[in-house]
């Protein structure tokens, strides 16, 4: 069998790179077509502007990110015939296209090579007024409200620009144009509360959309306010519906980070009770050691990742009285524990101060001799085969390192 799948001439080949993706075409012999940005260099996230067609090594275009082939609408399209395909494909070789992540006409230009223009269809949905924008950023989202004609209304954070991310504070509501505050992220349509939710008359949203430009407003990455903002404009205040769900004392908080998630036990008043991982930070991902229990804000917990309550196992068990819950975990503050990413105690820690130990549980199975592991990095997996005592055998990557 072929533990990765190579591109056969005339594969659609999606090229992952930080919060987006390039497209290209592969036609055999290592080389791909595909619809280059503007400047020197053929990464994504360049500005819109004139593109050249070219003919490239794929592991040139590839350079740090990872590819897969993806030819994603072959169950709704009969592709070309090949030959077809890859003489129509070099003859446009050299030409100058409009270049835009926003439009992500590279993956268009491929899908019309495969597929033919023919059918008249439109690979990405363009928004509409009144549709609710996501745009997703390195390790979190920020939304926007589109008025029409490129222009959005968001929340746009303390500082010069309009990026997610920043710091609490004040922040401006503004109408700005769709692909300035996009950047280098990407975006979809996401107006995720429909089924939930009648939106309003567009005239409507539109209007309070306008009243609301000028006005400051908190904004913090904590509450997702920014996200509050433009579902409140969409939908209406008076449904007074919890868009994110608060943390209550006793709840369980699930940290997000890359490769990994931390735990920890919401106590109250912003504050939150997590075995924090050996070192000074208590960021999720440090080697395996003695770890401290500590009481922090979980705002200074979560830094730059993101969180959400997570009761994971109240379907299979009681949770203990609340008042119970946190009188034990305000007394192993400042204990030291072993922390291990493989062993997940963090999360363990917090599970037994929710639902008690007596049970015997074990939250995570930990492998046998023989078992397969999945280890989930930010593009892709790594496998291997675990053989006791701790250890794994793998197909290790080229270079010095055995990590993945």
């Amino acid at each position: 069998m072929r533990f990765r799948e190579e591109p056969n001439p005339g594969d659609l080949i999606e090229i992952s790179h930080i919060g987006s993706s390039h497209w290209a075409l592969y036609v055999g012999a290592g080389y791909v077509i595909h619809l280059a940005p503007p400047g020197e260099n053929s990464g994504t996230g360049s500005p819109t502007g004139l593109g050249v067609v070219k003919r490239e090594l794929l592991e040139e275009v590839v350079e740090n990110g990872s590819y897969q082939v993806n030819n994603h609408l072959d169950h709704l399209y009969k592709p070309r015939r090949i030959k077809h395909m890859l003489t129509i494909a070099e003859e446009v070789v050299g030409k100058e296209m409009e270049y835009s992540d926003l439009s992500r006409n590279s993956e268009q230009f491929v899908t019309d090579l495969r597929y033919g223009k023919a059918s008249g269809r439109q690979f990405r949905e363009e928004p509409k007024p009144g549709d609710l924008i996501e745009i997703v950023g390195f390790f979190n989202s920020h939304w926007a409200l589109y008025v029409g004609v490129g222009y959005v209304i968001h929340l746009a954070p303390p500082g010069e620009n309009s990026e997610a991310g920043a710091p609490t504070g004040l922040g401006v509501v503004k109408r700005e144009l769709l692909v300035d505050v996009v950047g280098k992220c990407f975006y979809k349509i996401h107006n995720h509360l429909d089924h939930l939710y009648k939106p309003r008359p567009i005239k409507e949203v539109l209007r309070s959309g306008i009243e609301m430009v000028g006005k400051k407003m908190e904004y913090s990455d904590l509450s997702r306010n920014y996200e509050h903002l433009v579902t409140e404009l969409r939908y209406g205040k008076a449904h007074s519906q919890q868009f994110r769900e608060e943390p209550k004392p006793g709840d369980l908080i699930e940290i997000s980070r890359i490769g990994s998630s931390h735990w920890a036990l919401y106590v109250g008043d912003g504050y939150v009770i997590h075995l924090a991982p050996p070192g000074e930070k208590c960021e999720a991902g440090a080697p395996t050691g003695l770890g401290v229990v500590k009481r922090q804000l979980l705002e200074e917990v979560v830094e730059n990742s993101s969180y959400q309550v997570n009761n994971h196992l109240d379907h299979l068990y009681k949770p203990r009285r609340i008042k119970h819950m946190l009188t034990i975990a305000e007394e192993v503050v400042g204990k030291e524990m072993e922390y291990s990413d493989l062993s997940r105690n963090s999360e363990h820690f917090v599970t037994d101060l929710r639902y008690g130990k007596a049970s015997g549980r074990q939250f995570r199975e930990e492998p046998k001799p023989g078992d397969l592991i999945e280890i989930v990095g930010f593009f892709n997996s790594h496998w291997a085969l675990y053989v006791g005592v701790g250890y794994v055998i793998h197909l290790a990557p080229p270079g010095k390192g055995d990590k993945v």
